[in-house]
């Protein structure tokens, strides 16, 4: 089981999450669990060498880890926990941390501009598919 709220200290691991690619893999394997970079790259619709690229810089920083029963391109990834904390101590307003908030804030707001359009196109459609009846 996953261990609940890691503490973020170093500005460089908020930078390393701060894309949307890799913001929507923590997030798909924190509500999905263990998943492969092929598996990531088709509910990201994005390709599995990207996938796996983000895979690899989120492992650097410890965000996620390969999980047991896999080889090769169908090894899957896991989160090793739950959640993020700043560490406020050491929030300085240092540029790097500011570079990172205003990276991950663009980012997030990027993951919820997708769902958001993919939510009214399942919409639109289930409207079609209801008309057509």
């Amino acid at each position: 089981m996953p261990k609940p709220h890691r503490r973020l200290s170093d500005p460089r691991e908020l930078n390393a999450l701060a894309h949307p690619v890799r913001m929507g893999i923590v997030e798909l394997l924190s509500i999905s669990g263990p998943l492969t970079a092929t598996e990531l790259a088709d509910r990201l619709d994005e390709t599995p060498a990207n996938c796996s690229w983000h895979l690899r810089k989120l492992a650097q920083h410890g965000f996620v880890e390969e999980a047991p029963g896999g080889k090769g391109r169908q090894r899957p990834w896991q989160v090793p926990g739950l959640g993020f904390r700043w560490d406020d101590e050491h929030a300085s307003a240092s540029i790097a941390f500011t570079k990172a908030e205003d990276s991950s804030t663009r980012a997030y707001e990027e993951i919820v501009r997708r769902l958001n359009a993919e939510a009214e196109a399942l919409k639109v459609r289930i409207r079609a598919e209801d008309n057509s009846r």
